[in-house]
């Protein structure tokens, strides 16, 4: 059963021909129970696109869908019923609490709002969710007198409260030591086995490699890649998913090395749909094609088919199934 499904999802910032576009044209589906990374640089659209998943800041253009719902259509009412199985977890925990209301405050809202429990059967569901992210102990503190890192696992235990179809969780274990990101990794873990689905919206690959059912690899706006999470360094990958298994020494140097800087924001070519890969200017493949590279400036690739479970976004990939000449696919450290 599919949760979520976003078709063309588009996001635009300002107005006229200054206008920012932060998504442009994106789909993506998430079934029941399933674990979805979506990864890339800073300004590549990720958080962007989790909040215009769940309408917290709606999409310009495209649809979406909740199982059979959609937002647009819900009355105030029901909007606000439906978010219940649709939570968010967002990037800042600083942001995000309330700074008059203790931690078991926050639980015990969140139990008798979406939950409608009273008394001590929210108190107990507070106590319970805190107790899970090992915080029942400052079940009494205020966000003030919290660590990073407990102010952050407080977000996640209120996001997993009321037992959601999907969470969309951004940076969940950002600023957060080695012991304490396995805790928080395991309350996901143990969401999903309850069929709960994640969105992972990460640029810790490392978060990846136990989790991610699937990878999407988003770079200015657009999906780049969609792949298996379970084989992601045995397969030929679009430049800029190498690059970035490169930098988190998951794949040989060699090859995406030659990947350059990023351009300054808005001037990556292809900045508008139809106008041109947005990754041309930074790209090895294309630097050695030479001719061949013409159609990267002439328009956007698109994602097609390139392995079994894995769409690239390249007009220069290798045809499915077959790898680059001189290079095998690199496998997947364990």
């Amino acid at each position: 059963m599919t949760v979520l499904a976003c078709s063309g999802l588009e996001k635009r910032f300002g107005h006229g021909p200054r206008a920012v576009a932060a998504l442009r044209g994106v789909d993506l589906a998430v079934g029941a129970g399933e674990v979805v990374a979506v990864v890339g640089e800073s300004g590549s659209g990720k958080t962007t696109l989790g909040k215009a998943a769940l309408f917290v800041d709606p999409p310009t253009a495209g649809e979406v869908r909740w199982g059979d719902l959609d937002p647009r259509r819900l009355s105030p009412r029901a909007l606000r019923e439906a978010r219940r199985r649709y939570q968010l977890v967002y990037q800042n925990p600083f942001a995000s609490l309330n700074p008059g209301l203790t931690l078991r405050e926050h639980l015990v809202e969140t139990a008798r709002v979406h939950l409608g429990l009273r008394g001590a059967a929210a108190l107990d569901a507070a106590d319970g969710a805190l107790a899970r992210m090992s915080l029942l102990r400052r079940a009494d503190a205020r966000p003030a007198a919290l660590s990073g890192g407990e102010k952050r696992r407080a977000t996640v235990a209120r996001a997993l409260l009321p037992r959601p179809d999907l969470i969309v969780a951004d940076e969940p274990t950002s600023g957060l030591d080695a012991a304490v990101k396995t805790e928080v990794l395991g309350s996901i873990v143990a969401a999903r086995d309850a069929r709960t689905a994640v969105v992972l919206i990460t640029h810790d690959l490392e978060v990846v490699r136990p989790l991610a059912d699937r990878l999407v690899v988003m770079y200015h706006g657009r999906v780049v890649e969609e792949v298996p999470g379970g084989d992601v360094g045995a397969r030929d990958h679009h430049p800029y998913t190498a690059a970035l298994l490169a930098a988190a020494r998951w794949e040989r140097p060699d090859g995406p090395a030659g990947c350059t800087p990023p351009a300054p924001s808005g001037r990556m070519g292809g900045g508008e749909a139809g106008d041109g890969c947005a990754f041309l200017p930074r790209c090895p493949r294309a630097a050695a094609a030479g001719d061949a590279a013409r159609s990267c400036l002439d328009r956007h690739p698109e994602l097609r088919a390139a392995a079994p479970g894995q769409r690239v976004a390249c007009h220069l990939a290798p045809p499915a199934g077959r790898p680059e000449r001189g290079k095998e696919p690199t496998p997947w450290p364990r």
